[in-house]
């Protein structure tokens, strides 16, 4: 297949045959081609994953160039949509003859990393997290700054919750759910009434695959496992469920068990760093990327967010102190309306955090501002080497 003419770049690709360590030369010659590779599932060729111009040799490839970009399953992909694959011959060059100064489309597969560490976010430790995400800990705590007039705590929450609790010995898992997710539906309802920008979204499965180093070891982490609840600038959930991670400016997690409530803390920071990192990936142009979190076991709340610290290296978490809503035995509804008030704070913030990410435009909400009421500076851009790779399991693809 001969693509169709384009001016090549720049630069082409070269490589040494005794140590396969690629250099870029900036000059400019004839024998070359702009190769465009795309994964083997595209299906149109408007984002390729890499792309490039290299050297010819009498018409053909250099086997090595190849090898050393890690990939696998070569083919042509010609403008009828056939797949040639790309052999060589003895002498390591291709069996297939390209034109010079044209464009070839190629369809291949990058190489995975080795994965020396697999981890759960449910069994992740707060040090474990600490060490793999960088993560720098603020020691003030977060104090939210509410309106000085609270939102009364809504009857319809106040009655649920109070049933529940009267009903239920508040052991099991699908109770504790229930009432988080109350919390949540009434605080998204008292920030956008309409439900015209927000969505909640629950058990999305987020992977996160980076690279630690340990005593100038490094090895290959991945990060993996469902998030219990995820808000996210979304007006059609069924349309928008396989971004929503991507978007998500706060993530809730539900503590097991009453007993392991503090244990919660890792995981939930761990989940709020990965989302970050969704975000930054998915973000065109800079923004803020301060991503919002509370952990819960129905009665006991923390909330708290994470965003880059510096030039984005490292993950800064602040935390507010531990607050109450009991239910029983008592219903104690001061407590509760306190509870919900900092779940509406924490949304609001969602709700108007890196309007640039957002799926909507939240230009006309009137609350697009990047400045922070609690005090916070402009969040810095996350450097891109703070992960190395994010895996969307709902598409199967690596964002």
């Amino acid at each position: 297949m001969t693509g169709s003419p384009s001016k090549c770049s720049d630069t082409y690709l070269h490589v040494n045959h005794d140590n396969m360590v690629k250099t870029v030369d900036k000059t400019v010659d004839n024998a070359t081609v702009a190769l465009f590779f795309f994964t083997m599932a595209a299906r149109k060729r408007s984002a390729p994953f890499k792309r490039f111009s290299v050297a010819l040799e009498d018409g053909r490839l250099d086997r090595y160039v190849l090898s050393a970009l890690n990939l696998t399953r070569m083919y042509v992909w010609q403008d009828d949509g056939e797949l040639v694959m790309i052999t060589f011959n003895i002498n390591n060059l291709s069996n297939f003859k390209f034109n010079a100064s044209q464009r070839y489309d190629i369809k291949a597969d990058e190489t995975s990393a080795a994965i020396h560490r697999r981890q759960a976010f449910s069994t992740s430790t707060l040090d474990q997290v600490i060490d793999d995400f960088s993560i720098v800990e603020d020691s003030d705590l977060w104090s939210m700054h509410n309106p000085a007039t609270p939102y009364p705590l809504p009857p319809g929450l106040s009655d649920s919750i109070s049933i529940i609790a009267a009903c239920n010995s508040m052991q099991s898992e699908s109770a504790r759910r229930t009432i988080i997710s109350l919390y949540l539906s009434y605080a998204l309802h008292t920030v956008d009434p309409e439900a015209k920008f927000l969505t909640i979204a629950e058990e999305i499965n987020i992977d996160v695959i980076k690279k630690v180093d340990y005593d100038g070891i490094s090895e290959t982490v991945q990060y993996k496992g469902p998030v219990d609840f995820l808000v996210g600038h979304s007006g059609n959930a069924r349309s928008t469920a396989k971004r929503t991670h991507s978007d998500a400016a706060l993530l809730v997690i539900e503590a097991k068990r009453r007993t392991t409530f503090e244990a919660a803390l890792g995981q939930v920071i761990a989940q709020a760093a990965s989302i970050l990192c969704y975000r930054r990936n998915a973000a065109r142009g800079r923004g803020a990327y301060r991503t919002y979190w509370a952990y819960s076991d129905g009665e006991r709340w923390v909330f708290g967010y994470v965003r880059p610290e510096g030039a984005g290296t490292s993950v800064r978490v602040r935390k507010t102190d531990e607050m109450k809503g009991r239910l029983k035995p008592g219903f104690d509804k001061k407590g509760c309306e306190l509870v919900f008030n900092h779940v509406v704070g924490l949304v609001s913030r969602a709700f108007r955090s890196t309007p640039r990410n957002s799926l909507v435009d939240l230009s006309e909400t009137g609350d697009s501002s990047g400045d922070e009421d609690d005090g916070g500076e402009d969040d810095p851009d996350a450097d891109p080497s703070l992960i190395d790779s994010v895996v969307d399991p709902l598409s199967s693809v690596r964002l």
